[in-house]
């Protein structure tokens, strides 16, 4: 599918969003990817065949698949795909050298048919998504270049750590607003994080835990990335 950068339109929004701009981005572009290869684009003859060099989806975007994906036909499509060809590669393992060739591969630990087996190229989806996340990323330094940009990035929650490590390489100015915007959340983050715990303590069992509640499930959100 055709890269594009965010419109400013877009990247406003997702920094109004709770979470990691990127990361918010990229899940919407994640169903879009999904529903177009496998509802539209199942057809596409180098599509399916990059699919089938890599032996599917990673457990993750396959778990993503079954709960976002319309077309079970597409899916069937290229699970039969998939199957069909590591029958071959199970059947021409086997079927090699006779008796004597068997015996080597036992002896050697199988791995002709692991190599086979093996995905040859990573999941499709991850590989998409990185790309597009670059772009992402690229687009959002550039935002913050303006003053316009700046101003609606304040209401961020800023990014999270490997998005903001893939902005420190890239570098440029827009990188300075980012980390000022990025200092900020955490100390807050660090303050809510810290309120949690005090409130967890029996002796300040009468006060009511608020905005802190789920703290610990944004921090380490905001560590790992969505």
């Amino acid at each position: 599918m055709l890269i594009k950068p965010p419109s400013r339109t877009d990247l406003h929004a997702a920094y109004e969003a709770a979470g990691c701009p990127v990361c918010g981005m990229l899940k919407r572009s994640e169903r879009r990817y999904i529903d177009a290869t496998l509802y539209e684009h199942v057809t596409d003859v180098r599509w399916r065949a990059e699919v089938r060099a890599a032996r599917g989806f990673c457990t993750l975007h396959t778990r993503d698949v079954l709960e976002v994906g319309r077309s079970a036909l597409g899916v069937s499509l290229v699970a039969g795909d998939i199957l069909k060809t590591l029958r071959e590669s199970l059947t021409a393992t086997s079927s090699s050298g006779g008796a004597l060739g068997r015996l080597r591969a036992a002896i050697g630990g199988g791995s002709g048919l692991a190599a086979a087996l093996q995905p040859q190229q990573p999941c499709p989806i991850c590989t998409y998504l990185a790309d597009l996340g670059a772009v992402y990323v690229v687009a959002l330094l550039d935002d913050l270049t303006t003053d316009e940009g700046r101003a609606a990035y304040e209401r961020s929650v800023g990014l999270c750590l490997p998005h903001l490590l893939a902005a420190a390489r890239c570098g440029g100015p827009g990188l300075s607003p980012l980390v000022d915007q990025q200092a900020r959340v955490w100390e807050r983050l660090e303050g809510e994080l810290s309120e949690f715990a005090r409130k967890s303590d029996y002796r300040f069992s009468d006060e009511t835990i608020e905005a802190e509640r789920d703290a610990w499930r944004r921090a380490l959100l905001l560590l790992s990335g969505e």
